[in-house]
């Protein structure tokens, strides 16, 4: 658990992704986010549910203390705490980094359930997350380019006139990662 939590990026092991992303070239940080961290969900399945049989997962512990009770009520703070720290950001690498770490909590959440819809969504959502990220972290990269370096969220303004195709991403890319209905982060 410590280690697929530390590339996951789940609290309390996720302290390396903000500072990460933020020393990362954009391109980088899209592949770091998108394909990269998420390889540690794909150690937990693997885990979970191949190297355990399913019902052995579900059996881990004892009477309320089930190891997957634990895991999706850690799922569950990993998909608060993270999303009002993001919100906090200005720096907008590291203000996807604590999205990121966050969305990373549905993911454990929906895994961690045990329930055949649960286990699916959460993999779909690894999937989706793998896209809309990716694709938030190379407009990232378009603005940091068209800016001269920027990424100060305060200092930027107007882009969407000047850059209306890295607007038309950085939307459906939001909203992919907020869950709006017709976006594939709402059907996972």
């Amino acid at each position: 658990f410590v280690a697929f939590g530390i590339k996951n990026a789940v609290l309390p092991f996720h302290t390396w992704l903000p500072d990460a992303h933020s020393e990362a070239p954009s391109p980088f940080s899209a592949v770091l986010s998108g394909i990269l961290v998420r390889m540690g969900m794909y150690g937990f399945i693997l885990a979970f549910f191949v190297i355990f049989t399913f019902e052995q997962f579900l059996r881990l512990g004892a009477g309320g203390c089930r190891f997957h009770h634990i895991l999706a009520w850690i799922g569950a703070l990993n998909v608060v705490f993270p999303t009002f720290i993001a919100m906090l950001q200005n720096d907008s690498k590291r203000l996807l980094a604590w999205h990121g770490v966050g969305q990373g909590g549905y993911m454990v959440l929906g895994v961690a359930l045990g329930t055949e819809l649960g286990v699916t969504g959460g993999i779909f959502h690894i999937v989706n997350h793998t896209s809309y990220i990716a694709l938030l972290f190379l407009v990232v990269g378009a603005v940091e380019y068209r800016t001269g370096g920027v990424r100060d969220l305060n200092s930027l303004g107007g882009l969407a006139r000047k850059m209306p195709i890295a607007f038309v991403g950085a939307l459906v890319g939001a909203f992919g990662l907020i869950g709006l209905p017709l976006t594939n982060g709402f059907v996972s």
